[in-house]
C-alpha cells in the first residue's frame, strides 16, 4: 500500500464500489511513477519529523502514546490502520499535542461520516496542510461535512470511502477542494456525475489529481479534458474508467493539460483511435511518463506511441 503521506494511498479495508458493468476493474496498485508523485516534496517547504505509532488495540492505548513528549517538534504523524473508530477522531481533534502537526494519517481506521465529520470541526488541528482519510467508509455524509471544514488543506486523500457523484459535488460546492494542489479520489464510484462536479471546481492550482477506478467513463474524461480549472494539473491518473477512444482524443486534444508529466490511462479500453490521437497530439509536450497498460491498442498506434515517448511509454 502507498499513501500520500509519504507517497499515495490507494485503496483500504472499506469495500470499493461495484464498478458498473461496463468498467475494467482498476488496479491494485498505483502504475510506475506514481509513487514518485507524492506531493511532500512540492508544497511542503519546511523540515520533516515523522511519527508513526502501530499496533495500539484501545484508544486509551493510543492516549498514552500520544503525550506532548512523544509529538514535540513533529510535523507528520501517522495512526493508519488501527480501526479504532470515530472517536479516534475526536481523540486527534481535541488533543493539545497536535496542534503543529501539518500531515495527518488516519487511513483504514474505520471513521465513518462522524469521525469526518469531528475531524471537519477541528479547531486544534489549524496547521495542518495534509490529510489522509484513505478507507474509512465516510460515504456522502462524510463529504459533505468536509466540504466546509476551517481547514486549509493543499493535499486530501479521499480513496475508498462510498463517495458518489452526490459526495464530490457537495464538496465542489463547499470550499475545501479550491485550496488543494493534490486530491485522490480513487476507488470511489463518482462516474460522469462526480467528473463534471470536479471540472467545476475553481481550483488555484491543483497539480495532482487521482481518479483511479472511478466510473468516470467516456463522458467524465471528456468534462476533466475541457475544464480550465486543470490547468495547472502534472499528474492525471485515470486507470480502469473506461474513458474508450473518445476520451483518450478529448484529453489529448485538450488545451488546459499542457502541464501534465504524467498521465495515467491504463485499462481503459482504448483502441488505435484513441492511441493514436495521444500519439500526434500536440498539447502533451511535457509528459515524462505514459501509462497505457491494459489497452489493446494496436500494432500500428503502438509503433507511433513508442517513437514520440520512447521509454516514457508503459504499454
Amino acid at each position: 500500500m502507498l499513501t500520500l503521506l509519504f507517497g499515495i494511498h490507494c485503496g483500504g479495508p472499506a469495500t470499493p464500489a461495484t464498478p458498473a458493468a461496463e468498467s475494467t476493474a482498476a488496479p491494485t496498485s498505483a502504475p510506475m511513477g506514481l509513487a514518485e508523485a507524492s506531493t511532500d516534496a512540492v508544497w511542503l517547504s519546511t523540515d520533516k519529523k515523522a511519527l508513526e505509532i502501530e499496533a495500539v488495540d484501545s484508544l486509551d492505548e493510543l492516549k498514552a502514546r500520544l503525550t506532548k513528549d512523544a509529538l514535540a517538534g513533529v510535523t507528520h504523524l501517522r495512526v493508519s490502520g488501527l480501526a479504532l473508530g470515530p472517536d479516534l477522531a475526536g481523540l486527534l481533534a481535541e488533543s493539545t499535542a497536535t496542534g503543529q502537526l501539518l500531515a495527518l494519517d488516519v487511513s483504514d481506521n474505520d471513521l465513518g461520516p462522524r469521525g469526518a465529520e469531528t475531524l471537519a470541526r477541528a479547531r486544534g488541528l489549524d496547521d495542518l496542510q495534509e490529510l489522509d482519510l484513505g478507507g474509512n467508509d465516510i460515504g456522502d455524509a462524510g463529504a459533505r461535512a468536509l466540504a466546509n471544514t476551517k481547514l486549509r488543506l493543499k493535499s486530501l486523500n479521499l480513496s475508498g470511502n462510498g463517495i458518489t457523484g452526490a459526495g464530490v459535488k457537495a464538496l465542489g460546492n463547499g470550499s475545501l477542494l479550491a485550496g488543494l494542489s493534490s486530491l485522490d479520489l480513487t476507488m470511489n464510484a463518482i462516474q460522469p456525475g462526480g467528473a463534471r462536479a470536479l471540472a467545476n471546481v475553481a481550483f488555484g492550482d491543483l497539480k495532482f489529481l487521482f481518479l483511479l477506478g472511478c466510473e468516470v467513463g467516456t463522458e467524465g474524461a471528456e468534462a476533466l479534458a475541457a475544464s480550465q480549472a486543470m490547468k495547472s494539473l502534472t499528474v492525471l491518473a485515470l486507470s480502469g474508467n473506461s474513458v474508450g477512444d473518445a476520451g483518450a482524443v478529448a484529453l489529448a486534444g485538450s488545451p488546459h493539460l499542457t502541464s501534465l508529466t504524467l498521465l495515467d490511462l491504463g485499462a481503459n479500453g482504448i483502441g488505435s483511435k484513441g492511441a493514436l490521437a495521444i500519439a500526434q497530439s500536440t498539447t502533451l509536450e511535457a509528459l515524462e511518463s505514459l501509462e497505457l497498460s491494459g489497452n489493446d491498442v494496436g500494432t500500428a498506434a503502438e509503433s507511433k506511441l513508442k517513437a514520440r515517448f520512447g521509454d516514457r511509454l508503459k504499454l
